[in-house]
């Protein structure tokens, strides 16, 4: 899984996790406001999802970030970057 950018140091979401699933079950999540006028979803996945690199560690976190009108920007493993 990956691209060519993605090194140790990136999160990144295991090959057979439905990233449509996750999308949908994070906008049942109440959000946060982000950097940038953005919004945060943190969501627990009830399993394994994927590596933080945070954590250094596997996760069953995982962050979903849209701008404020809800247009998806990013989502990766682990919570938000702070």
């Amino acid at each position: 899984p990956g691209g060519a950018e993605v090194d140790s140091t990136s999160s990144i979401f295991n090959s057979n996790v439905d990233l449509l699933a996750l999308l949908s079950r994070a906008g049942q999540a109440t959000p946060v406001p982000a950097r940038g006028g953005r919004l945060a979803f943190t969501v627990d996945a009830g399993g394994v999802i994927g590596w933080d690199r945070e954590t250094q560690a596997m996760t069953s976190i995982y962050t979903v970030i849209t701008d404020s009108d809800l247009n998806l920007i990013t989502a990766h493993p682990g919570v938000p970057t702070p």
